[in-house]
């Protein structure tokens, strides 16, 4: 998938049109259109805009980022893993859809999977703090 088919995506996903995203980003609607069409490479200053819109995307969009800039032999070295991003972002996605109510509900039972998981485990010590910290935060939606 190239960075503009990643980038409409992302933005449909999230109910924005072109002008929407362009009000949001500061970028011209035009150029996201191009960038969408694959007509224009992404610049810094559009991707720097797309993190302050989109920044549960914004290891995605970092990687569509590099592999759009960057020659294919340094992509290779990097080993990016794509499916795993395409996949996480999936699933945020699909958590977005829902209530706010719901968006809690789900993560908790991530969260206390988790927990449970690294009990069992025996690495609980290593996550505990990150599992409270993902607790505050899933109150304060």
């Amino acid at each position: 998938m190239s960075f503009g088919q990643t980038l409409k995506e992302i933005r449909t996903a999230n109910g924005d049109s072109l002008r929407g995203l362009a009000e949001k980003s500061g970028i011209f609607f035009t150029f996201i259109d191009k960038v969408e069409k694959g007509k224009s490479v992404p610049s810094e200053t559009m991707i720097e805009g797309l993190f302050k819109v989109y920044p549960l995307y914004k290891k995605r969009l970092s990687i569509e980022y590099c592999k759009a800039k960057l020659p294919n032999s340094i992509l290779r070295e990097l080993n990016f893993d794509d499916i795993t991003e395409d996949f996480l972002d999936s699933i945020l996605g699909l958590v977005k859809t829902l209530d706010t109510n719901e968006q809690k509900n789900i993560l908790n039972l991530i969260i206390e999977k988790i927990e449970y998981m690294s009990f069992k485990n025996g690495h609980y010590d290593e996550v505990k703090e990150m599992i409270s910290e993902a607790k505050d935060k899933i109150k304060e939606l």
